[in-house]
């Protein structure tokens, strides 16, 4: 049976999100082919389209899961093991933004650090230097607009990541409460 991730976790602003498309993949890729929390979850998604009340749906489709020989333990660890896979990629993300931080950034500090101490050199060299010198200057006033957007952005792909983060990570712990709750 293929499990409709989308479907499941499509709760965001922007289902069309990169970083939800990203950590629905990882979801995937870690599926378990027993009968698991994203099955599980499926089965209930499937009987609430049919208009049945989410409790009764968690229920019954626990009951049928249970013929198979699933418990409520073994259901919540399942949750848990998916929530372990997006904290992993989250984990990721976290190393991958500051990477981008320290390349896009500290590069660019150290870049205009560069290139002061130039202006300086050539501010004690000959008149004739003065033209070469107003060029570097410009370049310094160009790389703090270029941080800032450099900034901008990184912190714009952080937020996208942590919505697309905290709509699946809702999902489920109102799952998990649903099946503490209920079962």
């Amino acid at each position: 049976m293929t499990i409709d991730l989308k479907k499941l976790f499509g709760a965001v602003q922007n289902p069309d999100n990169k970083f939800h498309s990203a950590l629905l993949k990882a979801l995937k890729t870690n599926a378990s082919p027993d009968f698991d929390y994203l099955k599980f979850k499926q089965s209930v998604t499937s009987m609430e389209d049919m208009d049945m009340e989410k409790s009764i749906a968690v229920k019954s489709a626990f009951a049928t899961a249970s013929t198979m020989g699933m418990t409520k333990s073994k259901l919540l660890s399942s949750a848990k093991q998916y929530k372990k896979v997006l904290n992993s990629e989250k984990s990721k993300f976290a190393e991958a933004l500051q990477n981008q931080m320290d390349i896009r950034v500290s590069k660019k500090k150290e870049d205009a650090i560069k290139l002061k101490e130039k202006i300086n050199e050539y501010e004690r060299k000959i008149l004739k230097m003065k033209e070469e010198m107003e060029l570097y200057k410009q370049k310094i006033g160009n790389v703090d607009s270029e941080i800032q957007e450099a900034k901008s952005k990184i912190e714009n792909t952080k937020n996208e990541f942590l919505t697309a983060y905290d709509s699946v990570t809702e999902i489920i712990d109102e799952d998990m409460s649903l099946i503490t709750g209920n079962l």
